[in-house]
């Protein structure tokens, strides 16, 4: 490992002080006793244990690429009148504050990363170390480059008082900076992440990155106990927490950090500035055979096993970034044969388990949400968004109302229809109502054959306009792929098979569509997505 040295570089941790520098013998796990590897790591049970700012640069950078960046210091301990803690935790720690940043390679991609050292004063936020985070985003956004923070704190100083306080809106200025240059800024969330750093640029990370193991939160649990006498359990703020309210991305195992970081910057940082062939699209003019069996059914096809099938890189993105994560919506984003996209598609289940954790396919106001926040990330990166419909509708009842759902279809219908990037729907199974027009606001519509879209569902529309609920070729017949192709509704059809003829289908197309539509300039693009949605099935009723 190459380090830039110079005097009074806090670089100067030596290899075997590192069980002193982490205060207690870590060769055991903590939770199961068992041997810990060589990155921290139980081999029994899986703990993830904390490891070294220097451990850390080791594991994620190409060797000897990492040159540390802003190496010198400054001590406020005495102004501010902690020198006995200062001192120990400058002894302890063999560094002289909790931030290192530098630049370096991750497969050789460039990169700025900052690394908080939980092991000097808990990680904690500083007047230094806010400045030293806020200078190496600046030279992030000057030199064009992806930042990774890897955030490990307890939070603001609170020796430092304001001063340390103010250092959380400090940094997310610089940040904005560095957002508004469309440069990707991946925050890894480690074990804990706690108070003004959660609070400040610890979340708002294009991608959340988070370890097994890991505390992620606001106000600590003692801090809760004192001020509001509540007690919590060890799920409340574990990483599992994080992700089933919508706040982190993915949960990764330390092992494969690095190829993940790598794989997201290589999706996200490189654009699509090829041709790729793509066969001809073929259309089928079947109307009503098995039409509502084949969407009631869980065994047709879904849009994970298409997912699964199409991308030869893919990366399952969570959360709304408010308070949920819906599992009717899988987000995120990879590669079909080259071309980088992102994509949102809503998914049933293919059992009475997944259903429930689903909804069934019917969306939630967090789902809508999500969606809306992949669409900001692929406008951001430039890659092609992808949607895929299959619902019944959106999701009802007293939780979704009281969530906002009305207001969340109308602000996704918003959200796509200015989203600055080629957007391509498809319906693979059911679209029922304004549940699946929400994602339908897009440049392109085409669906399976044997799909159907309709305003309400058969059994409804029938029940209604028949007084009964029998389905018969009367109700599907203006809810087909046929019909609706006919009278311009959608633009094309695809035929359906086996998966795998499906998935060529869906590639097919979407490197087709996608190769047509990049040479439209943006503000072109959104002048024809909002004159085809406006010119859907207009009669000419006034002159």
């Amino acid at each position: 490992m190459a380090f830039v040295a110079k005097e009074g570089d806090f670089m100067n941790i030596l290899s075997d002080k590192k069980n002193k520098i982490r205060g207690r013998d870590f060769n055991n796990c903590p939770k199961c006793f068992e041997k810990l590897n060589d990155i921290g790591v139980c081999n029994g049970c899986g703990f993830h244990e904390k490891i070294s700012y220097k451990e850390r640069i080791k594991l994620l950078s190409d060797c000897g690429t990492f040159k540390e960046l802003y190496t010198q210091t400054k001590d406020y301990s005495k102004e501010y009148g902690y020198e006995l803690k200062y001192s120990k935790s400058v002894k302890e720690s063999g560094i002289l504050e909790a931030v290192v940043s530098g630049e370096c390679k991750i497969d050789n991609q460039k990169v700025v990363m900052c690394i908080m050292e939980y092991s000097f004063m808990a990680g904690t936020l500083s007047i230094f170390n806010g400045e030293k985070i806020a200078k190496t985003v600046e030279y992030a956004t000057k030199n064009k480059l992806p930042l990774i923070i890897l955030c490990q704190s307890g939070g603001a100083r609170v020796q430092e008082g304001v001063g340390a306080l103010v250092q959380m809106a400090k940094i997310v200025a610089a940040l904005e900076k560095h957002k508004s240059k469309g440069l990707l800024y991946i925050s890894c969330l480690l074990n804990p992440t706690l108070g003004g750093v959660t609070a400040s640029f610890g979340l708002i990370g294009d991608i959340n990155i988070t370890e097994p193991n890991t505390t992620i939160g606001f106000a600590g649990k003692r801090v809760i106990k004192e001020i509001i006498d509540e007690d919590n359990d060890e799920y409340f703020q574990s990483e599992l927490f994080n992700l089933e309210h919508g706040m982190v991305d993915i949960i990764c195992e330390r092992k494969d950090l690095k190829r993940t970081l790598s794989d997201i910057m290589k999706i996200l940082i490189i654009k699509n500035d090829t041709d790729i062939k793509s066969n001809e699209v073929i259309f089928d003019q079947n109307e009503y055979m098995d039409i509502l069996k084949r969407n009631r059914d869980v065994k047709t096809y879904k849009s994970r096993d298409y997912i699964l099938k199409m991308f030869d890189t893919f990366y399952e993105l969570h959360g709304d970034r408010v308070s949920s994560e819906d599992a009717s919506i899988i987000a995120g984003i990879g590669d079909i044969n080259g071309v980088k996209v992102a994509i949102a598609a809503q998914s049933k289940g293919r059992n009475i388990n997944e259903n429930i954790n689903c909804n069934y396919g019917m969306t939630s106001p967090g789902g809508y949400r999500k969606v809306c926040r992949i669409a900001s990330l692929a406008e951001k990166f430039e890659l092609p968004l992808i949607l895929f419909v299959d619902t019944p509708g959106a999701f009802p009842g007293l939780k979704a109302e009281k969530n906002g759902q009305a207001l969340a279809i109308s602000k996704c219908m918003s959200k796509l229809l200015n989203t600055k990037t080629i957007i391509l729907t498809y319906v693979i199974g059911e679209a029922c109502s304004g549940g699946a027009l929400a994602l339908s606001i897009s440049d392109y519509i085409a669906m399976f054959s044997k799909a159907m879209y309709c305003v309400i569902s058969p059994e409804s529309y029938a029940a209604i306009i028949y007084k009964n609920n029998k389905v018969n070729k009367e109700v599907l017949k203006n809810m087909t792929a046929s019909y609706l192709h006919k009278n311009k509704l959608i633009d094309d059809v695809l035929k359906e098979n086996d998966l795998n003829y499906n998935v060529e289908q869906l590639k097919n197309s979407i490197i087709q569509k996608t190769n047509e539509l990049k040479e439209i300039k943006l503000d072109k693009l959104i002048k024809m997505r909002y004159s085809r949605i406006r010119n859907w099935n207009s009669k000419e009723v006034l002159k």
